[in-house]
């Protein structure tokens, strides 16, 4: 009897009737994060409606917004997970019309997209490799599903796979449209997935470490110091490294590649006295720029 009321309590949200009638999902991988951007066409929705993410990725999420049109929604995070899958609910109490609402879910992840190969020589070119479900997981019904991957160009796609139909059109790879798509199975792994395999010349540039040291004077002066240890989490270098290569031969015939050549940050419009250097010295190839007295200062940094 137990095991009977645990399925139940589990099966509950398939059974209350509400469907996505429409969802486009649109990915760009075009840099080194990953843009997600999904709009859910729901009928026969009441208060909340849940959404799915996979487990696996829920550490890789660094920004996660809900909105209908221009209004943000509020949402948490289920404590308990579904399976293989963490729950948000989202409160559409106010924004349902007659059973129907028109979701828009956008989020940022690090760290999903692959070196593939994993080391490559310096004038090689970086290839990734991006790997997601096929279908939009949800616990709902899915009457019609789309998904549309974006590159920075249509030289870049090395290879892709998924279900069929999929097709590709200038710098995207477009999956679906999938018709009846049932409820999200507990288990990913006997969910279907799709790849993208390509050319990819960003700098996957993470900071392992971030340190920041606040000096307040007796004179009103605010001090800041920020220290980085910035690492490339792409793909990783094979054999030696030619400084000649990397300031004449890449720069000239390969002007994309992923190294480090240039970092820009945003300071505060009051700022002043700035300096910076990394751990051999100045950084002189560097110059900080303001368009206007009232727009932030960027400093560009030439490595």
């Amino acid at each position: 009897e137990i095991y009977i009321i645990i399925l139940l309590f589990l099966n509950i949200s398939f059974c209350n009737g509400i469907t996505n009638y429409n969802i486009i999902r649109r990915i760009d991988i075009s840099s080194n994060l990953v843009k997600i951007e999904i709009f859910f066409d729901i009928e026969n929705v009441k208060d909340k409606y849940e959404i799915f993410i996979p487990k696996e990725n829920r550490e890789r999420l660094a920004y996660m917004n809900i909105s209908i049109g221009k209004k943000e929604l509020n949402f948490f995070e289920f404590h308990q997970k579904m399976g293989d899958f963490v729950i948000f609910e989202v409160d559409v109490r106010r924004e349902n019309k007659d059973g129907k609402v028109s979701l828009n879910y956008s989020a940022v992840y690090t760290d999903l997209l692959e070196p593939y190969p994993k080391e490559i020589f310096q004038n090689e070119e970086q290839l990734m490799k991006y790997t997601d479900l096929a279908h939009v997981p949800s616990p709902y019904q899915s009457d019609r599903q789309e998904t549309t991957i974006f590159l920075t160009g249509p030289s870049l796609l090395e290879n892709h796979s998924g279900i069929a139909p999929f097709r590709v059109s200038g710098n995207s790879v477009i999956f679906g449209p999938y018709l009846d798509t049932k409820p999200s199975n507990v288990s990913l792994e006997k969910m279907p997935r799709l790849s993208v395999h390509y050319k990819n010349h960003m700098a996957f540039a993470k900071a392992s470490t971030c340190l920041r040291e606040i000096e307040l004077s007796l004179w009103g002066n605010v001090a800041y110091e920020e220290f980085y240890d910035l690492e490339h989490h792409g793909a990783k270098l094979k054999g030696g490294f030619s400084r000649v290569d990397h300031k004449f031969k890449i720069g000239k015939y390969m002007p994309e590649s992923p190294s480090f050549r240039r970092l820009i940050t945003e300071l505060p419009q009051n700022s002043d006295g700035i300096y910076y250097r990394d751990n051999i010295g100045n950084i002189s190839t560097s110059a900080v720029f303001q368009s206007s007295p009232e727009s932030p200062k960027i400093v560009v940094l030439d490595t």
